[in-house]
């Protein structure tokens, strides 16, 4: 599913440009969310869902703060849910220009973390006023800290593609959710969006 939580006019974007760039056999589903997750549209057939995707994006409104990492699990466990063979690619396109500075899951509740050398890291929740701590008591700074896998039970492999659009983003959290799902995080601007959102929708 996508996972957006952002001011441009994604309806745009992602109705035209990346959805109408996806391999016609794909599904997809939806979840919006500002300081909490709001539509929920679960993954079904691209053509079933397209006009539902649109039209839930073009009326979302941004307000509030971000539960990020709740709309994440979200989508992780709609995507895991999906029908489907057991070696179909799963996959979660978050895009974001804020934080994650709300709810009750932390980015230690979605993946797993070490330094770059070795410890693991203990109690990390993602939040931005929050120190991460490896399992020596050491803090790490947000940089040295390397995704390593879902903590999330799923029944199948879940990748999370991360898009950062603009300077309040925190690339940092994209790029360590990328490496533990083994996908890719980009930062990228509104006027780039809709190209990069295009290249990302030919992995589908």
């Amino acid at each position: 599913p996508f996972l957006p939580s952002l001011s441009y006019q994604l309806d745009y974007f992602l109705g035209v440009r990346s959805l109408d760039n996806m391999a016609r056999n794909n599904a997809v589903g939806l979840v919006t969310f500002n300081d909490a997750v709001n539509t929920l549209i679960p993954v079904a057939p691209l053509a079933e869902n397209r006009l539902k995707v649109a039209d839930a994006v073009h009326e979302a409104s941004v307000m509030g703060e971000s539960a990020l990492y709740e709309a994440i699990e979200a989508g992780v466990g709609m995507t895991d849910a999906a029908s489907g063979e057991a070696d179909d690619i799963r996959a979660v396109i978050v895009l974001t220009d804020g934080r994650a500075n709300r709810g009750s899951i932390g980015l230690d509740d979605l993946i797993k973390m070490m330094s770059r050398d070795e410890a693991p890291i203990e109690g990390y929740d993602g939040f931005p006023e929050s120190v991460a701590l490896d399992a020596r008591g050491s803090p790490v700074a947000k940089e040295d800290i390397i995704g390593t896998g879902l903590a999330l039970k799923t029944r199948y492999p879940i990748q999370i593609f991360f898009i950062a659009i603009g300077e309040d983003a925190d690339i940092e959290v994209g790029r360590m959710l990328a490496e533990a799902m083994g996908a890719e995080f980009q930062g990228t601007t509104e006027k780039d969006l809709a190209n990069l959102l295009e290249k990302f929708s030919k992995y589908f």
